[in-house]
C-alpha cells in the first residue's frame, strides 16, 4: 500500500500555538545574569532558558523553579566569583521570592522555599572569601521571609526545619547573625509549625483503650506524648514572645529554638512512636498487630504524606514477619484483625493502592503456607472486604475517561 500523507490539520491545535506564542522581552534587572554567564556558553543557554521561561505570558513556575534550582545551585561558584557575585546571587533570591509569591498551586511556593534555603545554605557554606560582602543580603532577604511568613503561615510551616539549619549554619560564623531579625522569623516559623500539627488529629486517640490493661494505656501515652495536642500547645506557648518586655531581653535571641522540635523531627517521631510500639513489653505477643494499627493511622493523615512511602514498606515488614514467627493454626485471628484494619484506610480513596498492596502481601503468604483452613479464611476476608469501584468521574477536556 504506497504511503499517503494526512492534509488533516488540527485548527484547534493551530489556535493554541498561535495564542501561547510570544515574543519574550527580558528585563534590564535581569540582564546582569547574562552579561556573567556570556563567557560560558553551557551556563549562558540555562540562563537564557531560566529568563525567557519567566518572563513568557504563560509562564510555568514549576519549570522557572527546576532551571532556578540547577542554575543557583550548580553554577553557584561561576557567579559568587564575579566581582558583581553578590548583585547576581541577589538576584537569584528574588527570583526565588517571586515564585513563592506565584501561589502556583501548593506545592511549587512550598518547593521553592526549599530551594531558597537550600540556595541559602550554600551561600553562608562556599561563599569562601566573599562571606563577608554576601553577609549583605541577609538583613532585606530576612525582612522579606518575615512579612511571608506572617501573611502565609500555612505555606511555611516547615519553616521550621529550614529555619534550624540556617541557624546552625550562622552560628559557625557568629558575626553573620548580628542585628539579623533571625529570631522573628523562627518565631514564626515554629508557630506555623505548631499551630498546623494543633489542626491535624491528636494520635492521642488512635489507641482504643475498652479492655486494655493499664499498663498498655500507660505505655502507649508515655510513648505518643510528644506529639499529642497537649505537647504542641505547651510548646507554643514557649515560644519567646515577639515583643519581648523590659527586663526579657536575652544576649542571643535565637537561643533556644535549636532545643525545639522542628516540622520534621515531629513527623519522623510518628515512625519512632511505631517502632517503640513494637519494642514495647506491654504489647507482648500483639505487638505487631498494635503498631499496624498505629501505621494505618498514619496513612490515612494526609499531612503525614512525606512518610507514608516509608510507613508502607514497614507495614508490609510487619505482616510478613507475623506469618514467619506464628504457626499457621494460630494465624486466623491475625488475618481478621488485620482486614479490620485494612477496611479503616478504605473511607481514603487516595490509599486504595496501599491496602490493595497489603492485601496482596497477606494472600501471597498465606498461599505460601499451603494450609487449607487460612486459605478459606482469607478468602472469607476478601469477599467481605468488597472490591473497588471503577469511580467514572466522566470525561476530561481530552475526552479521556
Amino acid at each position: 500500500m504506497a504511503n499517503t500523507e494526512s492534509s488533516f490539520k488540527s485548527t484547534a491545535l493551530q489556535a493554541n500555538l498561535e495564542r501561547t506564542a510570544a515574543t519574550v522581552e527580558i528585563p534590564e534587572k535581569y540582564r546582569l545574569l547574562l552579561d556573567i554567564a556570556r563567557e560560558h556558553y553551557g551556563i549562558f543557554q540555562r540562563t537564557q532558558d531560566l529568563l525567557t521561561e519567566m518572563n513568557h505570558p504563560f509562564v510555568n513556575w514549576a519549570v522557572v523553579l527546576k532551571q532556578l534550582r540547577t542554575l543557583s545551585l550548580g553554577d553557584f561558584h561561576d557567579f559568587n566569583r564575579h566581582e558583581k557575585g553578590r548583585e547576581a546571587l541577589e538576584t537569584f533570591l528574588g527570583i526565588y521570592l517571586d515564585v513563592i509569591r506565584s501561589h502556583a498551586g501548593e506545592e511549587t511556593p512550598e518547593t521553592a522555599i526549599r530551594y531558597l534555603f537550600d540556595f541559602l545554605d550554600l551561600i553562608l557554606s562556599k561563599s569562601g572569601s566573599q562571606l563577608e560582602r554576601n553577609r549583605a543580603l541577609l538583613p532585606g532577604l530576612l525582612e522579606q521571609l518575615n512579612d511571608l511568613s506572617a501573611r502565609e503561615a500555612l505555606l511555611f510551616r516547615k519553616g521550621s526545619t529550614y529555619g534550624k539549619r540556617l541557624l546552625k549554619a550562622a552560628r559557625e560564623h557568629m558575626a553573620l547573625l548580628a542585628g539579623l531579625p533571625l529570631d522573628l522569623f523562627l518565631r514564626q516559623v515554629f508557630q506555623a509549625t505548631y499551630s498546623f500539627w494543633l489542626a491535624q488529629p491528636d494520635p492521642r486517640d488512635w489507641f482504643t483503650r475498652e479492655g486494655e490493661e493499664a499498663a498498655a494505656i500507660f505505655g502507649y501515652d508515655a510513648l505518643v506524648k510528644p506529639l499529642t495536642h497537649r505537647s504542641l500547645t505547651a510548646l507554643l506557648a514557649a515560644l519567646p514572645p515577639a515583643a519581648p518586655g523590659a527586663g526579657q531581653e536575652t544576649a542571643d535571641p535565637t537561643a533556644g529554638y535549636l532545643d525545639r522540635p522542628d516540622y520534621d523531627q515531629i513527623v519522623e517521631g510518628y515512625l519512632l512512636v511505631a517502632d517503640e510500639l513494637e519494642r514495647s513489653p506491654a504489647y507482648a505477643g500483639r505487638e505487631y498487630l498494635v503498631k499496624l494499627d498505629f501505621l494505618f493511622h498514619i496513612i490515612n493523615v494526609p499531612a503525614l504524606a512525606d512518610i507514608h512511602g516509608r510507613t508502607l514498606i514497614e507495614i508490609n515488614r510487619c505482616l510478613a514477619l507475623v506469618f514467619r514467627e506464628k504457626t499457621p493454626e494460630n494465624l486466623a485471628d491475625f488475618v481478621r484483625s488485620v482486614f479490620q484494619l485494612l477496611r479503616k484506610c478504605t473511607t481514603c480513596s487516595q490509599y486504595r493502592s496501599t491496602v490493595l498492596n497489603c492485601i496482596t502481601t497477606v494472600a501471597r503468604e498465606v498461599f505460601k503456607l499451603n494450609y487449607h483452613p487460612l486459605a478459606d479464611i482469607l478468602i472469607e476476608e476478601l469477599i467481605a472486604f468488597g472490591f473497588q469501584h471503577p469511580q467514572l468521574a466522566g470525561a476530561n477536556t481530552d475526552w479521556q475517561i
